[in-house]
């Protein structure tokens, strides 16, 4: 799928799990490193409302303007281009509201690289 949207060979290179509890979120930061080509999300928590926080904030370029918000909602997947040539692709996530939040904000994340420019594949579990 990843071949047909982009039109470019790449293998998964690295993921990680995350669990958001109440407090929790994620300074702004680029995923640009030289074999990073797409970064994706997959969200896994249902019934989930912008009111509760941990929301994914795409930046303008100059990483001060807000391009996009994304509601991390049930089995949304949301993936863009990292390559630092192509394009910056500064982001947050929000901090998951305190008391309101039912549940834990949980989310896979990782990377494709283009095929055979990296070491293995690794998985990490954070939360």
């Amino acid at each position: 799928v990843i071949r047909k949207i982009t039109d470019r060979d790449l293998e998964l290179s690295e993921t990680f799990y995350a669990k958001y509890r109440s407090g929790d979120f994620l300074d702004r930061h680029s995923d640009s490193v030289h074999y990073r080509h797409i970064a994706f999300t997959l969200h896994f928590t249902e019934d989930w409302r912008a009111a509760y926080g941990g929301l994914l904030v795409m930046l303008e370029r100059d990483w001060q303007g807000i391009k996009r918000v994304i509601v991390p909602t049930f089995g949304t997947f949301s993936f863009f281009d990292v390559t630092r040539e192509r394009f910056d692709s500064p982001h947050f996530v929000t901090e998951v509201a305190d008391s309101i939040a039912p549940n834990e904000r949980i989310a896979l994340t990782g990377w494709f690289q283009k095929r055979g420019d990296g070491g293995a594949f690794t998985m990490k579990f954070v939360g």
